[in-house]
């Protein structure tokens, strides 16, 4: 059992890059692959300028697959196709990247008794060996020997992450806010101008349309397109689709037609038909690699070849259309559509400035349902709801109860801009917080809110880390 990690010194060190572990709530959720062999298409991408081969993006894939199979053995299968799985393969490379930047270390010691404390593994009498070997082996289609480097690549992380964190920090006050925010319940009424009520009555005959067209062309441009010739590659009986996409993709290296191999390998030819640059592929999906490159790529050249578990894909361009302005009469209807749209949003802004200066003219009357009916604008109170829930006919409550809760009684608010609406409110009643409860809850409240704080940093620390590794797709 763990032999490997026992007898290092006759072993080679893989380099298999894996996902952050529980410790981190919003593990990341993988990668779509590419293909295995480490010298098609020279490498995929940078770090910190640092090459990161095809092969490694694979390690990458199959290391985050395997930690999440066994965190969410049910969920797995239906989750993985709705992620993009390629910008988290990338964000755990770059974390990976400065985990080793910063000289983290794991002990074998460490990775053992990871590997044996998981609950995955374990028997009537703790951790069971056989029933580690066969999962690893049948469930997550790996070796002990890999899923052990990968379990030492996963404590890093975790590593990484407390290091990160660990500035961190909350004091009393902070605490006592937080609790106020998730205790405190308020009830508003509000004038709301929506957009899509108003678009409804909008009008515009041809002429209004034509105009606005010329004078709005740039805003229906279609984007740089693309219409690719591509084959699909899947397993066979007896062979698997590792086996036989890199027998393909030599072929590919060796420039032979796209057709000529489609044909010796009994596969179907297929055409996406015209996508814009930014994707997604039919078909093909998400897949960045390709999509970076397709700007560089010539008709005649191959594109870089792309794997997701179910199928690999090798590609060509056939059609490249440039940026192009439509005719009026291909896109009325189009045109129409954001031509209301943008009306019905001039209006509602309108109508609610109007509701606000007269609220604001007579402050202390109780006009603020009049007001509204006056404007045309709809007028309704809502039930108690707290901070970051959900308010029926509005949405996210969040900037509604910051706003309502510095208000005073019957006062109106600034307006408030959402997505679909815009609002003016005024609080209607305040439930306060128990405060003796908050002496009960105090220890656990802490430490869910330190934890959610420490998510948020370490969140924001990626973002930044992305920023300074700059990695890109290399063909593109």
């Amino acid at each position: 059992m763990l032999k490997f990690l026992r007898d290092r010194k006759n072993s080679k060190k893989i380099w298999i890059f894996l996902a952050i572990v529980i410790v981190i709530p919003f593990a990341f959720w993988g990668a779509g692959s590419v293909v295995s062999d480490k010298n098609y298409a020279g490498y995929v991408g940078t770090i910190c300028g640092r090459k990161i081969t095809s092969s490694q993006f694979q390690d990458s894939y199959n290391a985050t697959a395997a930690r999440l199979r066994l965190q969410f053995p049910d969920q797995f299968d239906q989750l993985k196709d709705s992620l993009d799985l390629e910008s988290q393969a990338w964000e755990r490379l770059v974390l990976i990247s400065e985990a080793k930047r910063r000289n983290i270390k794991v002990t074998d010691q460490e990775v053992i008794k990871d590997i044996t404390a998981n609950p995955t593994f374990q028997g009537k009498n703790g951790f069971d060996d056989s029933a580690y070997k066969h999962i690893i082996k049948y469930y997550l289609h790996s070796s002990p020997r890999a899923f052990e480097e990968q379990t030492r690549e996963s404590l890093m992380l975790a590593k990484l992450y407390d290091q990160v964190t660990c500035v961190v920090k909350l004091d009393d006050e902070q605490l006592k806010e937080e609790y106020r925010k998730a205790n405190e319940e308020l009830s508003i009424s509000y004038i709301s101008a929506q957009y899509a009520e108003l678009e409804k009555n909008i009008q515009a005959d041809d002429e209004t349309l034509k105009s606005y067209f010329q004078n709005n062309s740039i805003k229906f441009k279609e984007p740089l397109s693309f219409n690719l010739e591509y084959v699909k590659i899947e397993a066979e009986e007896k062979t698997s689709l590792k086996q036989r996409s890199e027998k393909i993709f030599l072929l590919a290296q060796k420039n032979i037609p796209l057709k000529k191999i489609a044909q010796e390998n009994k596969l179907t030819l297929k055409e996406t038909g015209l996508f814009p640059e930014t994707g997604p592929i039919p078909e093909i999906g998400w897949a960045k690699q390709i999509i970076n490159a397709l700007p560089k790529i010539k008709p005649d050249e191959y594109l870089p070849p792309y794997c997701n578990q179910q199928a690999c894909f090798l590609a060509k361009i056939k059609v490249k259309m440039d940026p192009y302005i439509p005719e009026f009469t291909t896109i009325k209807d189009k045109i129409k559509i954001i031509f209301s749209r943008e009306k019905a949003k001039e209006q509602a802004k309108e109508r609610i400035e109007k509701c606000l200066a007269r609220l604001k003219e007579q402050p202390d009357s109780d006009i603020f349902e009049t007001t509204a009916v006056e404007n045309g604008l709809k007028y309704a109170s809502t039930s108690f709801f707290k901070f970051a829930s959900y308010i029926e006919g509005i949405g996210s409550s969040s900037e509604f109860w910051l706003t309502a809760e510095k208000l005073q009684p019957n006062k109106a608010s600034e307006i408030i801009s959402t997505p679909t609406a815009l609002f003016i409110i005024r609080l209607k009643e305040k439930k306060e917080a128990d405060w003796n409860k908050f002496e009960e809850d105090k220890k656990t409240f802490s430490e869910k809110i330190l934890s959610d704080k420490k998510n948020e940093y370490f969140t924001s620390f990626l973002k930044e880390l992305d920023k300074k590794a700059f990695f890109k797709t290399s063909q593109s």
